[in-house]
């Protein structure tokens, strides 16, 4: 699917001191509908637009403080619309 890539490095903030940075990268095509959600572990969605790949890297830290740097991925495999079963969250 023909589309753009962009990749960039994003610093989060709380009470002015950082919090952790995080490397955004995604690909992003006019030519798919707008229907990319990704789930956050609180149950609730995030709308991401006319994208078939978002991927986040940062450094996340284990229950022992050991430090890891990890990699979360969406990516949209599939746009079959002969699928059956309520796969999408309602429209934002």
């Amino acid at each position: 699917i023909p589309g753009h890539h962009i990749m960039y490095d994003a610093v989060k903030y709380l009470k002015g001191q950082e919090v952790n940075k995080v490397t955004i990268e995604a690909h992003f095509s006019p030519d798919i509908p707008d229907l990319f959600y990704t789930r956050n572990s609180d149950g609730t969605y995030n709308y991401t637009e006319a994208s078939t790949s978002f991927c986040t890297t940062t450094i996340e830290t284990a229950p022992d403080n050991t430090k890891y740097l990890a990699r979360f991925c969406s990516v949209l495999r599939d746009m079959n619309t002969g699928a059956t079963g309520d796969c999408l969250p309602p429209t934002p």
